[in-house]
């Protein structure tokens, strides 16, 4: 299965554990007087969920039901088909009532580590055929890992088979899996002879399906209806039989074809026929040659029945679409059920590889009591036959993306680095995730660790942050990246587990802090620049080795009457400008961190100003020394008032200025905007966030890079006792769901004294 990743891959990768796993399964099973009456695809599917779940994974289901036609119907809700999949899971399974929005998102909260959710019909939604990117994008905030457990619908590019992709990492599931390698063993890297078997009603509806097995096949058995047509193409009379007459130029096209790929093409030499089609008819044995005028042909015969023994004798491989005759009706089965029972046999045996599909394939197979003993048969109908016919599967193919998908298994060690500045920028902003910054220097985290009256020795840093990067939850749900100082990235855990190991298991990105600080400027009092592009290429180039894939770079403004000047904004933006360049050289995402801070007495009005003018200039710069945006992340602070100013805006004015400066500074190239916290408190800097999620209509995704905002609550929790570990990291996950909810502007007030 080159190309796609399955679970194997996913579980290597990482630990499950709290994990939303988004599955796309087929549970369009047929239903009679309300209750399901084929339940073979819930079979199938049954396996991963409970693999998944087994894992400790929060499993969503997705899929359609019936054509809704885009909008709600009873008629075609999921509620009944969940409750018949719990009865092949041996368990409970719950039920939302939309597959996106606010009910899906509360029914996805209260899932537990283990629990099965079954979301409602997505045709309930247009985007759904659609592919619509806002709707797929919608699917995907439920999730951190998306599987695509239904071939059966792999050749339809809906929102939930192809679009989801581009927002979550993509694996295959059980079924998909085995699906797949049987069809590569089948028709990609088959054993030789192939013999492929096509029968069904008429010609015109199997032209491209001939036309592409004639070239990967060594034998064509046509069989059922579609016969007539050939035999009449090579001047036999056929009576009564269902002929396409106006479709003989090409049976004789295909015969040429067939030819020249030295392909033989298997047409009956003797037929069963019958002057009516019913059961229990009057029929007789008659060869290809002596079929009567007012006679149909109804199935093979006896002779041409020994010939395909003698094909499937001498077969490695057999592909199976379509029955040989009527096989509805008897006698007329007896071609179809013998065929299949010599080919189970020898697959039984190991002699040969049988794959067969396709709804009337089923069937007859089923009735031969030899569906069993195949190699495998799929239930997947179209899209079956359009992989038989050489079309691209758009759900397939969409597994196989690499560079657009929107997130990726950064915990694997054995990444050969093909992914692009873009794929890892992307992955940064992933929707409901943001970035925790901890990369405090050693004075910074001196400082908060004295206001809890804990020492800063490098043990208890690191036990600190062990804490954080080990809180599973919000780590793998709402934590994208985290931002390392220099000691950090070199840190081992208590067990000996370098701390990059740590964050790459939980699924997040490691990024590096590679300024050297705010030094003052030189004849310019007041002001500063930052420092460190001195060695920073080898530096970068070590932390490359380090396992980092982003790093950050802090500007520091500050307002008063008289500052900023030009000249310090224009200094502070070619530093990040020079910054940006060398960490895309060196394969690292660039966070440009140009922070107005919000010390002081100015207003917000004031603040819009100076950054609109530090925006621009910084936007100049990364132009002139050839910055990728779409490989750039920025880390901007919020429209906000300063600390000292008698009026302060509210979250409703913040949201609306932040928003409005950034429409006339910052490009739409620009995959993300994540904001630092800048000194507000951990409810304002959380309430400001989702404030502006909530007016949307931005290019850009809007997250968070916070520190104090999202550590604040676990530090004080924690205090330097190991007893008080759950407790603080009961406190980080909370801090971190909060935000992550606020990405996608649906934070709300109450939660927060609920917690």
């Amino acid at each position: 299965m080159a190309g796609h990743k399955t679970l194997d891959d996913l579980f290597a990768a990482i630990d499950l554990k709290g994990v939303r796993v988004l599955i796309r399964a087929d549970l369009n099973v047929p239903m009679l007087d309300g209750a399901v009456s084929d339940a073979t695809r819930l079979e199938r599917v049954a396996p991963t969920l409970t693999e998944l779940a087994g894992r400790g994974a929060k499993v969503i289901v997705l899929s359609h039901f019936g054509r809704p036609k885009g909008k709600p119907d009873t008629k075609y809700s999921l509620r009944p088909v969940a409750e018949a999949l719990a009865t092949f899971i041996g368990g409970k399974i719950a039920f939302g009532e939309d597959c996106i929005g606010d009910a899906a998102a509360r029914a996805v909260e209260a899932l537990a580590p283990g629990d099965i959710l079954v979301l409602e019909n997505t045709r309930f939604h247009a985007g759904e055929e659609n592919n619509d990117p806002d709707f797929a994008a919608a699917l995907a905030e439920n999730g951190n890992v998306y599987v695509n457990d239904a071939f059966s619908c792999a050749h339809r590019a809906h929102g939930s088979t192809e679009g989801i992709t581009h927002f979550l990492p993509s694996y295959a599931g059980r079924a998909m899996e085995a699906e797949l390698r049987a069809l590569d063993a089948a028709l990609g890297n088959p054993q030789r002879p192939v013999v492929a078997i096509v029968g069904g009603a008429k010609v015109s509806t199997k032209i491209a399906l001939l036309g592409n097995l004639v070239k990967k096949v060594d034998a064509l058995v046509i069989g059922g209806g579609m016969a007539n047509t050939f035999l009449a193409a090579q001047g036999k009379k056929v009576g009564k039989s269902l002929c396409e007459p106006d479709l003989l130029d090409t049976a004789r096209h295909i015969l040429a074809n067939a030819r020249a790929a030295n392909c033989d093409i298997v047409l009956p030499t003797d037929v069963v026929v019958a002057a009516e089609f019913k059961a229990g008819a009057a029929a007789k044995t008659v060869s290809v040659d002596d079929v009567p005028d007012d006679m149909m042909i109804l199935d093979v015969g006896p002779d041409t029945l020994k010939h395909l023994a003698g094909r499937f004798e001498t077969a490695k491989t057999v592909v199976w679409n379509g029955p040989l005759g009527a096989f509805e009706v008897p006698p007329f089965d007896r071609g179809t059920v013998e065929a299949a029972r010599i080919v189970a046999m020898r697959s039984k045996q190991g002699e040969l590889v049988s794959v067969a599909g396709g709804g009337d394939t089923v069937a007859a197979l089923n009735e031969a009591g030899a569906a069993d003993d195949f190699t495998y048969v799929s239930a997947a109908g179209g899209a079956f036959l359009e992989w038989m016919e050489g079309v691209e599967l758009p759900g397939v193919a969409a597994l196989a993306r690499k560079e657009e998908a929107a997130r990726r298994d950064w915990e694997r060690e054995d990444n050969d680095m093909t992914e692009t500045l873009e794929s890892i920028a992307e992955a940064m902003v992933a929707p409901g995730k943001g970035i925790l910054a901890a990369d405090e220097s050693s004075g910074t985290i001196k400082k908060r660790f004295d206001s809890i009256n804990v020492e800063s020795t490098a043990d208890n840093r690191r036990d600190y942050r062990e804490m954080l990067f080990r809180t599973e939850e919000a780590m793998k749900s709402y934590i994208s990246g985290v931002i390392l100082y220099d000691e950090t990235i070199r840190q081992k855990a208590k067990d000996g587990t370098p701390l990059v190991d740590l964050i790459k298991k939980a699924g997040s990105i490691p990024g590096i802090k590679v300024d050297a600080g705010a030094k003052q400027m030189a004849g310019f009092p007041g002001e500063t620049v930052t420092e460190g592009l001195d060695g920073l290429a080898d530096r970068l180039a070590e932390y490359y080795d380090l396992g980092a894939r982003f790093a950050k770079w802090r500007a520091v403004i500050d307002i008063s009457e008289t500052i900023p000047t030009n000249a310090c904004i224009e200094a502070n933006a070619e530093a990040l400008a020079r910054y940006a360049a060398l960490c895309q050289q060196a394969k690292i995402v660039p966070i440009v961190e140009p922070e107005v801070l919000m010390d002081g007495a100015h207003t917000a009005d004031r603040c819009f100003e100076v950054t609109e003018a530090t925006l621009r200039a910084v936007f100049n710069r990364l132009a002139l020394h050839n910055v990728n945006l779409e490989g750039t992340i920025l880390k901007p602070n919020m429209i906000v008032a300063g600390k000292k100013c008698p009026k302060q805006a509210g979250i409703q004015e913040v949201a609306e200025k932040t928003i409005a400066c950034f429409k006339r500074t910052v490009p739409a190239a620009i995959p993300g905007i994540v904001f630092l916290s800048g000194g507000q408190s951990d409810e304002d800097a959380t309430a400001h966030l989702d404030a502006m999620n909530k007016i949307g209509g931005f290019p850009w995704k809007m997250s968070f890079s916070y520190g104090r905002a999202l550590q604040a609550a676990p530090q004080k929790a924690w205090s330097g006792k190991a007893e008080n570990v759950p407790a603080a990291q009961k406190a980080f996950l909370h801090r971190a769901k909060m935000n992550g909810l606020a990405a996608l502007g649906k934070w709300d007030s109450g939660l927060e004294k609920s917690a």
